[in-house]
C-alpha cells in the first residue's frame, strides 16, 4: 500500500509539472505571436478541394503546336478544411499561344471559384509547370487569392488531364480531355 501511495504522489507531481510547463509554453507562444503582430489565437487554416476538370480545345490538339482556345470547366465534389464549403465550381476560356498534345502553354490567368455557400474567390495564377507526354499531361499552377473568400491566401492547383482519344494526337486531333483536379488554399 505504501508503494502505491508513493507512486501516485510521484505521478501527481509530474502531472503538476506538466501543467505548469504547458501553461508557460502557452504564455510564451502568446507573447511570440503578439510580437509578430498576430494574435495568439490566430489560426492557420487551409481549404483542400478535389474534383474533376473537363477541357475542350479549339482547334483540336495535335503534335504540331499552334494557337489554341482552351475552354475549362471544373467542379469540386469534395472540400475539407472549412465547414462552410462542401464544394464548388469554375469555368474559364484562356488563349494559348502555342499548344500541342505534349505541351500546353498559357499566359497568367485569373479564375473565379464559386463556392457552395454563395461566396467566390478570384485567384490569379502565374506560370504553370507542365509535365507529361502524349495524351496525359500534369499541370501544377501556383497562385494567390486577389479578392473574395480567402483573400491573400496562397493557392496551388494540380491537374492531371487524360486525352479522350490517344490516337487523336496523330490523326484529326484531340478536342477534349478530362481529369482529376486538386486545389489547396493556405492562409498566410
Amino acid at each position: 500500500m505504501v508503494v502505491s501511495k508513493k507512486l501516485f504522489a510521484h505521478l501527481n507531481i509530474h502531472r503538476q509539472v506538466s501543467v505548469i510547463a504547458c501553461t508557460i509554453a502557452t504564455v510564451i507562444l502568446g507573447v511570440e505571436f503578439s510580437l509578430t503582430g498576430q494574435s495568439a489565437d490566430a489560426q492557420v487554416a487551409a481549404l483542400n478541394c478535389v474534383g474533376t476538370e473537363n477541357v475542350t480545345y479549339s482547334p483540336p490538339l495535335t503534335l504540331n503546336p499552334k494557337p489554341t482556345n482552351i475552354n475549362i470547366n471544373g467542379q469540386f465534389q469534395i472540400c475539407n478544411g472549412d465547414a462552410q464549403i462542401i464544394g464548388g465550381y469554375y469555368s474559364n476560356i484562356i488563349q494559348s499561344p502555342n499548344s500541342s498534345c505534349v505541351q500546353l502553354t498559357s499566359s497568367p490567368a485569373n479564375f473565379t471559384y464559386f463556392w457552395s455557400d454563395g461566396t467566390t474567390s478570384i485567384v490569379s495564377f502565374g506560370t504553370e509547370v507542365v509535365t507529361g507526354g502524349v495524351g496525359v499531361i500534369s499541370v501544377t499552377s501556383p497562385g494567390y487569392v486577389t479578392s473574395g473568400r480567402y483573400q491573400g491566401s496562397q493557392v496551388v492547383k494540380t491537374l492531371t488531364l487524360v486525352a479522350s482519344q490517344l490516337t487523336g494526337c496523330v490523326t484529326t486531333g484531340v478536342a477534349q480531355s478530362s481529369g482529376l483536379v486538386t486545389l489547396t488554399f493556405a492562409h498566410l
